[in-house]
């Protein structure tokens, strides 16, 4: 009886390896916004003129290990940039920042047709924020931070495979759905001091969180 067990489980063991694969890839998002905005105050009469330009990209290469058709589990790290322009009443201030990040995940194809595919993907992991700001001739050397823990994200994911190694994919992030939590502290472009703990449940990009930036990813994997 027990070399039935080691038999059985060898061959488990070897149906696992014969259909697991090693995947390499990554991604890339891009996020561009423009806000023009004019504020009225009755008490004070005072208008302000709004005017913020934002562009901003990250990138995410990532490795995985489809132990079967379907079920995977996986590594992402990021690195991304974030340039804006803000212009109150004629006063321009510029803020560059950059953050990055470390997402353990799982994934689960839930529907395949031929050569497409519809992908959830699970992550939790932790990242970080800095940002230094320029107003007139004066420049921070570092002003705000942040710390971010992702609890949880679930995001769906679409597939195509151009090849039998080669597969396109777009991460719908505008689906997704996540409890992240941010911790912030630093100085504002007007000296004010910044400091809180922010919990952020969300469902899609509309958060504002450091870890979504665009509401769209592209990306490939190669299997090896």
């Amino acid at each position: 009886m027990k070399n039935f067990f080691l038999i059985l489980f060898a061959l488990i063991v070897m149906a696992i390896q014969a259909n697991a694969q090693w995947f390499l890839g990554g991604d890339i998002g891009l996020n561009v916004s423009n806000l023009k905005e004019n504020r009225e105050y009755e008490l004070s009469e005072e208008n302000l003129n709004i005017n913020n330009t934002e562009v901003g990209f990250n990138i995410t290469p990532r490795f995985c290990y489809y132990f079967n058709t379907k079920f995977a589990i996986g590594m992402s790290v990021s690195a991304g940039a974030n340039f804006r322009i803000n212009e109150i009443n004629n006063t321009k201030y510029q803020t560059f920042s950059f953050n990055w990040g470390a997402f353990p995940f799982v994934r689960y194809s839930v529907f395949t047709y031929k050569k497409f595919s519809v992908i959830l993907q699970g992550s939790t992991g932790a990242g970080g924020y800095q940002e230094f700001w320029k107003l007139d001739n004066l420049i921070s050397e570092n002003a705000f931070n942040r710390i971010a823990i992702r609890v949880i994200n679930i995001t769906p994911l679409l597939g195509f495979n151009l090849t039998d190694r080669l597969q396109m994919e777009a991460g719908l992030n505008f689906l997704s759905l996540g409890y992240h939590i941010d911790i912030a502290s630093g100085v504002a472009y007007d000296s004010s001091k910044v400091d809180y703990t922010k919990h952020d449940f969300n469902i899609g990009f509309k958060s504002s969180s450091v870890l979504s930036l665009s509401q769209l990813h592209f990306g490939v994997l190669y299997k090896f």
